[in-house]
């Protein structure tokens, strides 16, 4: 099923693609941990993150409220290494610890 955007709502989705973004690259904490994973020894290649975000048409008689931070009720990001000699991504909960 595919949904028609107005250009507002093409342009509200464009916005929070982008807060999305900057808040990521904003984070301090992101940051940090990147700046730990070079101190570990590892090399940052590229930062993947997919989202999926869950759109319906409001109806026009409800009475509409902002979302709370509740709507986002789940976050799961996972963490894969490089592995240069295979060529391939593996979890680093499925590798050997050599810490």
């Amino acid at each position: 099923m595919r949904m028609d955007f107005t250009i507002n709502q093409k342009d509200v989705l464009r916005r929070l693609g982008k807060a999305l973004t900057d808040a990521i690259n904003e984070s301090a904490g992101v940051s940090q941990v990147f700046s730990d994973a070079v101190d570990a020894g590892l090399d940052i290649i590229a930062l993947h993150l997919n989202a999926t975000v869950n759109l319906r048409r409001a109806a026009p008689e409800k009475i509409r409220v902002a979302p709370s931070h509740a709507c986002v009720d789940a976050l799961h990001l996972t963490v894969s290494l490089y592995d240069p000699d295979t060529q391939s991504l593996c979890s680093p909960d499925s590798e050997a610890s050599n810490s």
